[in-house]
């Protein structure tokens, strides 16, 4: 008996894991488990493979034509093949399940059922999820068996659930499987377990199965070879210390023999893609999204970690924690923690140069998956120091939940004295909470956003809390806002100086009027370069209620442009659009700033701003 109740105490941190892991299967299940979004270009891979025999995905993609951004639109190839600008790897880790999928439908079939043995029906697809939360799962087990060998089996297991459920797996594994994340996370995760495993010393046979496993993450997401930098890392510490050392030509031979072990097993690991592109687009290497897909001088490394735009810690509060858990680990491990500071920025670098840094249509910052388990670790960290902090000064846990309470009654006051809410009747406690919520934000901002927005509101003189609506908008992002700014409608472009609401023009548009003597708007770009920018404007009187008329005595105002630079336009007594040419010299990717310089005491109205690229600019 106390054998087994000690098998079920050292056993209970996987059962927990299983029973959370049947949950996100019940649901998946619940919810269809069914290709969607990017999920579509890999599973073309597998089902034109498996039902085709070939990889033509004419017919494939006929099946689903709305499944393609305008970037990421099909196109014949020189070898007469549909492009797929997305992995191989997904597809043939799902191969088994899939393969699978199509034995019982056939099997059932024989039996007189009628399910389309096409590829595309409901138990193919459903096992391709399913192969996906099945990955997923396994590479959960990989982060808890390595967090044990640093922590408790308790914090080693809270650990775990918190970045499994506190982050975007989560939704990945039950909403969109289909997609790459499942995968990636586990192909990643079991290639830093077997790096952390052989980290003292490796043999052959190691270097073979870590070369194996740098292929297949590669496989998998071809961004996932800056992980390769661990081994590379290891490889110039090593040689320098054999380069110290005397008579050691036979170490270093070892270890170069390992390295090339490992380099040829990745690399045939690796092969499968290589061998896809070769059919598909004619050459065993290829960038399919095309050179302009990455941006690599205009990274937007804050932002990807810490806007409201799908940012990595703004979305995920939880894997801020991690992050600011790597310096408690730093003073346990001290080679681990360096390395991953440096991975880290690195794969921030990458991600942040992407075209579409925010990941697309992503529930946050999905393409982190591989750095899970690095951030869980920091987070044990932090959960170990913490909970060693309260055992030894337990009334400090005391005392936070008192000082939370006294700053709730504080706010609570806030509202009652400000009649926000009914002094002499019932009160819905739903909007207490939200109004409270609402006083801190005002004057903080996203706390998960630091120290990024409080940088933007030094830098432009607004409260931190703009920077959640403002950065991360761009006026050449066609997806979402376009080229041209509604003044009076999208409010978040607008600086300081302008009416807090919009006026109508004698009913026929809304426009914004001037209070001050240099208004600003931002001009927030992805890309810079040289743009046209036309702006719609008309000088008027001063603000008089109930008055619409124009001024009689405006001379001129000057735009200027990131202080770089300035404009002077002579404004007619009427609505008109003015053009005015932008040097890409002038402007920067990210927020710039339009300042309207006007003459003391006049006054002018904005209809819109509209901003259209402009290849090459005449000489004026």
């Amino acid at each position: 008996m106390v054998r087994l109740s000690g098998l079920i105490k050292t056993k209970s941190p996987y059962i927990v894991l299983v029973l959370v892991f049947l949950l996100c299967l019940i649901l998946l299940v619940a919810v269809g488990g069914r290709v969607a979004s990017d999920g579509y270009n890999y599973f073309a891979y597998l089902r034109s493979a498996v039902i085709d025999g070939d990889l033509d995905f004419h017919n494939d993609f006929q099946r689903y034509p709305k499944a393609f951004w305008l970037t990421y639109k099909p196109k014949d190839t020189v070898t007469g093949h549909f492009t797929n600008v997305f992995s191989v790897g997904p597809a043939i880790l799902w191969a088994p399940f899939y393969l699978a999928a199509h034995l019982f439908v056939l099997v059932i079939n024989q039996l007189g059922g009628s399910i389309p043995a096409d590829g595309f029906s409901a138990p193919y697809q459903l096992a391709v999820s399913l192969a996906s939360q099945a990955y997923a799962f396994a590479g959960i087990l990989l982060v808890y068996r390595l967090l044990t060998r640093y922590f408790s089996a308790s914090i080693s297991l809270l650990a775990t659930l918190t970045v499994w459920l506190g982050s975007f797996l989560l939704y990945y594994m039950i909403f969109e499987p289909s997609m790459s994340h499942c995968v990636s996370f586990f192909a990643v995760t079991l290639f830093i377990y077997l790096w952390h495993r052989s980290r003292k010393h490796r043999d052959i046979r190691d270097w073979f199965w870590l070369g194996l496993a740098a292929g297949l993450m590669m496989l998998v997401r071809w961004q996932n070879g800056i992980f390769m930098l661990l081994p590379a890392l290891d490889a110039a510490v090593d040689y320098y210390k054999l380069q110290q050392q005397q008579r050691n030509y036979g170490d270093i031979r070892h270890l170069l023999a390992g390295h090339m072990v490992f380099l040829a097993s990745a690399i045939a690991a690796f092969l499968p893609q290589m061998i896809v592109w070769k059919i598909i687009y004619g050459g065993f290497l290829t960038i399919p999204q095309g050179s302009s897909f990455m941006k690599w001088t205009t990274p937007f490394m804050l932002e990807t970690l810490l806007s409201s735009r799908h940012g990595l810690f703004s979305w995920h509060p939880a894997l801020y924690l991690g992050a600011l858990g790597w310096f408690i680990l730093f003073k346990r491990d001290k080679g681990l923690t360096i390395r991953i500071f440096l991975l880290f920025l690195a794969m921030t670098y990458v991600n942040s140069v992407v075209k579409d840094w925010w990941s697309g249509w992503a529930f946050g910052m999905r393409r982190f998956d591989g750095f899970l388990l690095f951030l869980a670790l920091g987070l044990g960290s932090l959960l170990t120091a913490v909970t060693d902090y309260i055992k030894k000064r337990p009334a400090v846990a005391v005392y936070l939940c008192m000082a939370a309470l006294i700053a709730g009654n504080i706010l609570f006051m806030n509202q009652f004295r400000g009649r926000v809410i009914h002094q002499g009747g019932v009160v819905a406690f739903d909007t207490v909470f939200k109004n409270m919520v609402e006083q801190i934000y005002k004057r903080t901002g996203n706390p998960f956003s630091f120290p990024a927005n409080l940088y933007f509101a030094v830098k432009y003189g607004e409260p931190p809390r703009r920077y959640d609506s403002l950065v991360g908008v761009y006026v050449d992002d066609p997806y979402f806002f376009g080229p041209k700014m509604d003044l009076g409608r999208q409010r978040f472009y607008l600086g300081k100086g302008w009416s807090q609401t919009s006026e109508t023009w004698q009913g026929q548009f809304d426009y914004l009027r001037s209070l001050a003597v240099n208004p600003t708007v931002y001009m927030p770009l992805r890309s810079k370069g040289n743009y046209v920018m036309r702006i719609r404007m008309a000088p008027l009187q001063e603000n008089l209620v109930g008055v619409q008329a124009f001024s009689d005595n405006f001379s001129s105002l000057r735009i200027k442009i990131n202080k770089k630079a300035s404009v002077e336009i002579r404004l007619d007594k009427a609505w008109k659009t003015y053009e005015i040419s932008l040097p890409e010299q002038n402007l920067s990717a990210g927020i710039n700033v339009l300042e309207f310089s006007l003459p003391k005491g006049q006054v002018i109205g904005i209809d819109y701003i509209e901003f259209s690229p402009r290849p090459s600019l005449s000489r004026e």
